[in-house]
C-alpha cells in the first residue's frame, strides 16, 4: 500500500512580499508496485525524468532520501548515487532528474519553497556553484525534523503558511551548520562574528590587526579576506565606521564636548576627528550637531 502524500500550495500576495513561501510538500515511497514517477502527480512531473526539469523564478527544493537508493543527474549521463540519508538542495534554473533504484526504490520526502528572502538565504549559505549534495545519514535528528515540518505543512499550510515558511528556512540554515562541506565557512563566519563584536566594544582603542588576527587564530591576510567577505569591510574601515555611526548618535543624543566625543572614540585629536567627520559626512561635528538640534526643534508634536 503506498502510504504517499504530498501538496502544492500557491502563493498570495502577503506571502510573495514576505520573500519566503512553501510551494509544495510531501513524501512518498517509490518501489516495484509503486513505480516513479507517481501518476498522482500532473503530466509535468510525469515526464521529469525523461527530460529533466529546472525550477523557474526563486522556487529551490530539499528532497531528503530516507531509505533506498538511487541516483540525480545534473548533467546528462553524469549519474550522482544518491542514498539513505542523502539531501539534494535544487535551486532554480539548475537543469536536474532523479530516480530511485529499479530494485530497492527509495522513500523520500520533499519541502519546495520559493521567494527572494529563500533565495538570498540559500546564495550564502551555499555559495559554491556545484550540485548541493549533502549527507545527514549520521545524524541521528535530521530525520524527525524534516518529517515533522512536511506532516505540519500538510495539516497547517494553508492556516500557517507564514510560519512554516519560516521553519523550513530554519532548516536550511541548520543543513549549512550541521553537514561536513559547510562547517568550515560556518566556523570561520562564527569567528568573524566574534572579532566585529570585540572592535564595536573597543572603539576606543587602535587596532592591532596583527594581534586581533592572532587573537581569532588566523594569520593576518586570510583574517582580512575573511573580515571583507563577511562584513563588506576590512577590520579598520569597519571600526572606523561603527565610530561614525556613534559619533553621530553622540552628537544628535548629547551636549558632551566634541573633544570628549573625539577622545571617548579613539580618535587622535579633536583636528583629526573633525576632519574624518567632514570625509564622511560632508559636514562638521558643529554643524552636524546644530542640524540635529535644529530638527529636533521644529519637529511637529
Amino acid at each position: 500500500m503506498n502510504k504517499s502524500q504530498f501538496q502544492y500550495f500557491v502563493p498570495d500576495l502577503p506571502q510573495q512580499r514576505l520573500g519566503a513561501y512553501i510551494t509544495v510538500a510531501g513524501h512518498e515511497i517509490y518501489d516495484k508496485i509503486n513505480l516513479f514517477p507517481s501518476a498522482l502527480h500532473n503530466s509535468y512531473y510525469l515526464s521529469v525524468h525523461e527530460n529533466g526539469r529546472r525550477f523557474e523564478g526563486t522556487e529551490h527544493q530539499i528532497l531528503y532520501i530516507r531509505s533506498g537508493k538511487g541516483v540525480t543527474e545534473f548533467k546528462r549521463g553524469k549519474r550522482i548515487p544518491l542514498v539513505a540519508g542523502s539531501v539534494n538542495i535544487l535551486r532554480p534554473g539548475e537543469w536536474h532528474r532523479h530516480r530511485p533504484d529499479s530494485e530497492t526504490g527509495w522513500t523520500e520526502a520533499y519541502i519546495g519553497l520559493g521567494g527572494e528572502i529563500v533565495k538570498r538565504v540559500v546564495q550564502e549559505l551555499f555559495p559554491k556553484p556545484e550540485p548541493i549534495i549533502l549527507d545527514l545519514s549520521s545524524d541521528a535528528h535530521f530525520e524527525g525534523r524534516m518529517m515533522s515540518l512536511v506532516d505540519k505543512i500538510l495539516a497547517d499550510g494553508v492556516e500557517k503558511p507564514h510560519s512554516l515558511a519560516m521553519k523550513a528556512l530554519s532548516l536550511l540554515a541548520s543543513l549549512a551548520e550541521s553537514t561536513t562541506s559547510e562547517k568550515e565557512t560556518y566556523t570561520h563566519y562564527t569567528t568573524i562574528r566574534r572579532a566585529s563584536l570585540y572592535i564595536a566594544h573597543h572603539l576606543d582603542e587602535t587596532l592591532d590587526l596583527d594581534a586581533l588576527a592572532k587573537r581569532f587564530s588566523m594569520g593576518y591576510s586570510f583574517f582580512r579576506r575573511r573580515f571583507r567577505a563577511y562584513t563588506g569591510f576590512s577590520p579598520l574601515a569597519y571600526q572606523l565606521s561603527l565610530r561614525l555611526r556613534r559619533a553621530r548618535r553622540l552628537l544628535k543624543s548629547t551636549d558632551a564636548p566634541i573633544s570628549e566625543i573625539a577622545e571617548t572614540l579613539g580618535f587622535q585629536s579633536q583636528a583629526y576627528f573633525a576632519r574624518f567627520f567632514r570625509k564622511e559626512t560632508g559636514t562638521s561635528p558643529t554643524s552636524y550637531r546644530a542640524t540635529a538640534k535644529s530638527d529636533r526643534n521644529f519637529r511637529p508634536h
